[in-house]
């Protein structure tokens, strides 16, 4: 996945077909990437975030949170797990109540070639 918050538009690369679809006017219904790994729930009011602890991940330090929504009558619903690391600043395992799974590793910190951040020439768009 490309993800390019400002134009709120993701893209689902799919590297077996060589294809890709397009999201446009979307953004990501996942709890926000901590902008602030002292409390990753401050920008949006209607999330709550629980510091777990500290746990090491692939050799890593992180900061383990526990997030959940508040709902309408203002009880709690969770919603997912984020150990972040606080040096890069995302979280690099994440697990949903949805039992989406995502964990980063073999971090290797560096620039990125901005080719990274663009759909393959050789990739074709899926219709929608």
């Amino acid at each position: 996945m490309i993800h390019l918050a400002k134009e709120k538009t993701l893209w689902i690369l799919l590297p077996k077909q060589k294809t890709y679809s397009e999201r446009k006017g979307v953004s990501q219904n996942r709890p926000p990437l901590p902008d602030d790994p002292d409390g990753p729930c401050r920008r949006d009011k209607s999330l709550i975030c629980r510091q777990v602890g500290t746990e090491k991940i692939d050799s890593r330090q992180t900061i383990h949170w526990e997030i959940s929504q508040r709902g309408p009558d203002q009880r709690e619903i969770p919603q997912a797990h984020l150990w972040i690391d606080p040096r890069l600043g995302i979280a690099i395992r994440e697990q949903y109540m949805d039992g989406l799974q995502v964990e980063l590793s073999n971090i290797q910190e560096g620039t990125q070639p901005v080719e990274l951040f663009q759909i393959p020439k050789d990739y074709q768009k899926q219709a929608p």
